[in-house]
């Protein structure tokens, strides 16, 4: 299944921790709801995460920002394995979207740009990675097979959407 919402929440958590006076100012939408399947002007499977500020072990600013990035990626590439089992389960057992296996997603996610990021006044860097469903649907297309996973990937993301 999907990741929890947990990303979401530590996230939520972390933007409040100073003096727990209520959340930093301005906090985007994106970070609160962290990692999850969107279905807003475009349906999006998003990847949020964070580096920790300047009370952390990172005080380089760039680096935060860096660290954020991949974190952001690798949140999306474990809701990608999560949302391709589900497409795999909906076609059928042992069904393979790809010739590299179960481990790989179908989408490189090191090539997913980064949507957005956002620097909390404690230092904190959040970062966003997008990846457009109609481009996850392109790249399975053209994989043998991956014509019936294309098909099936608009009910998974729904099914998933609705429960977020």
């Amino acid at each position: 299944m999907f990741p929890s919402r947990r990303l979401g929440l530590l996230l939520a958590l972390l933007a409040c921790a100073p003096a727990m006076q209520g959340c930093a100012p301005a906090a985007p939408g994106w970070v609160l709801r962290g990692t999850s399947a969107r279905k807003e002007a475009r349906r999006t499977l998003v990847g949020v995460g964070a580096a920790v500020g300047a009370a952390g072990a990172t005080r380089n600013q760039r680096l935060r920002r860096a660290l954020a990035e991949q974190h952001a990626r690798d949140a999306l590439a474990r809701l990608l394995d999560g949302f391709e089992a589900d497409v795999r389960r909906r076609l059928g057992a042992g069904e393979e979207l790809s010739g590299r296996g179960r481990d790989d997603t179908v989408v490189d996610v090191s090539a997913v740009p980064i949507a957005a990021a956002w620097s909390a006044p404690d230092g904190t860097e959040y970062a966003q990675a997008a990846l457009d469903l109609e481009k996850w649907k392109e790249a399975v297309s053209r994989l043998e097979g991956g014509e019936a996973a294309a098909l099936v990937a608009d009910e998974v993301f729904d099914a998933e959407a609705a429960r977020r």
